[in-house]
């Protein structure tokens, strides 16, 4: 996750949302940097693993990213890696609105994802063929989500259709994952 670091350079004073957090390992990264963290997922397994690895540096909430048990204005940043594409295109709507909610009026949006542009070179076409793989691996609806959100242009739209304005893109994988920095609309 030191890439995330590198678009947002974290300080210590922030309060830091990891939305669907998985096993931990940007909270961990955050918390390192001396931010107050919480990550939030459905998978009670998931959250074991980031408890282990975190040891007590974080807040860890067992739920759902489309109605978060958060004030509003209580984040100074959150995070959001490689969960967007699988969702329901309804429920990506729902979760980037819950995420507006929960930013503070000067918080931001750093977002790590599946590109929809063309991959770079041979290393990008090959990264591209391998992502592909192991997306459709998975099957079912998180294939064919992944499926819409690359048709559907990926991360630009999505952000400019709920208002969020971008600050910052980087590429990585050869151009196959978007590293977006963005600012959420006023809620």
């Amino acid at each position: 996750m030191r890439y995330s670091r590198k678009v947002s350079k974290p300080e210590p004073s922030w309060r830091v949302l990891d939305v669907c957090c998985g096993t931990g390992d940007a909270l961990a990264e955050y918390a390192g940097a001396g931010c107050a963290v919480t990550g939030i997922d459905r998978s009670p397994a998931m959250l074991e693993r980031a408890g282990k690895k975190l040891n007590g540096r974080a807040d860890l909430v067992l739920g759902d990213a489309t109605a978060m048990p958060f004030d509003s204005d209580s984040f100074d940043l959150a995070l959001i890696t490689l969960a967007l594409h699988e969702m329901d295109p309804e429920v990506r709507e729902a979760v980037l609105g819950e995420i507006a909610r929960v930013l503070n009026p000067s918080g931001r949006l750093l977002i790590i994802d599946y590109h929809a542009g063309a991959p770079e070179g041979l290393y990008g076409r090959f990264a591209r063929g391998v992502l592909f793989v192991i997306e459709r691996m998975v099957g079912g609806d998180h294939y064919r989500n992944y499926r819409r959100f690359q048709a559907s242009g990926g991360l630009p739209p999505l952000l400019d259709g709920r208002g969020y304005a971008v600050e910052k893109t980087r590429f990585l994988t050869g151009g196959n994952l978007a590293v977006v920095l963005s600012r959420p609309p006023a809620v």
